[in-house]
């Protein structure tokens, strides 16, 4: 059973659902990632594959379309993604 941290906003209704959707998005998430570090032999989990998908996404738009605003962000998102999976 996930802990229920309960908070309040300006309204003063409880986040205690959020908070019971993140933690089971999270054990999902978790999971998925289990099973692609496994089929992988633990050479890439979700967090590299995402990263390496942004930054060829990023790089696409950036070098062939000419999309200046999204692709330099979607590159930096894949920098980010791969630099948080290299450094668990």
């Amino acid at each position: 059973m996930p802990t229920v941290v309960t908070n309040t906003n300006g309204s003063g209704r409880s986040g205690a659902h959020l908070t019971i959707l993140a933690q089971a998005i999270k054990d999902y998430v978790v999971g998925i990632n289990g099973v692609v570090r496994s089929l992988l032999r633990n050479a890439l989990d979700l967090t590299m594959i995402l990263g390496g998908a942004f930054l060829a996404i990023g790089a696409y738009k950036v070098f062939i379309t000419k999309q200046m605003p999204s692709g330099p962000q979607l590159m930096w998102w894949g920098y980010k993604f791969v630099e948080k999976g290299v450094n668990k």
